[in-house]
């Protein structure tokens, strides 16, 4: 019995711990240079039925430099966009917002450590995949993964 209840204490309080870490501690782990690592688009019917899903291969050898309030995306091509980010929290879902002046994208932070991230967005959008019309695109989702650069 003891057990059983030392067990559940130290669950609660592991749960309170990871639910306590707050959006300093998050813009903390962002701090840093990161690479891309993997990225996919997947494609959804009005009733939530996968369709396709494909490879995002644009972003290959892309690093994104995160500093206190901006990042700087680098492409290989040595083309530069720089903006600022803000980090909400809204119904316990962490999500970063970056402002590139022209656009604002807003991405859902799915997981983050001191070593690997994962970003996904949410986008409205209609297309026949692969133009079969049987095959309406009502949203798809954009899923990227960053591994963090050692610092020297």
């Amino acid at each position: 019995m003891k057990r059983t209840v030392l067990t559940l204490l130290i669950c609660m309080i592991t749960l309170l711990a990871i639910g306590q870490r707050d959006k300093s501690s998050i813009k903390d782990l962002l701090l840093g240079t990161w690479s891309y690592k993997s990225g996919k688009y997947v494609y959804f019917d009005s009733n939530n039925n996968r369709l396709k899903e494909r490879e995002m291969t644009e972003l290959k050898d892309v690093d994104i430099d995160v500093k206190p309030e901006s990042a700087k995306i680098i492409y290989p091509n040595k083309k530069v966009f720089t903006g600022n980010y803000t980090v909400n929290e809204e119904n316990g879902i962490n999500q970063v917002v970056v402002d590139l002046g022209e656009e604002t994208v807003e991405y859902q932070i799915s997981s983050i450590s001191n070593s690997s991230l994962t970003l996904k967005a949410r986008h409205e959008i209609e297309f026949y995949v692969d133009g079969d019309q049987k095959k309406k695109a009502a949203y798809g989702l954009v899923i990227i993964t960053l591994k963090k650069k050692k610092t020297r």
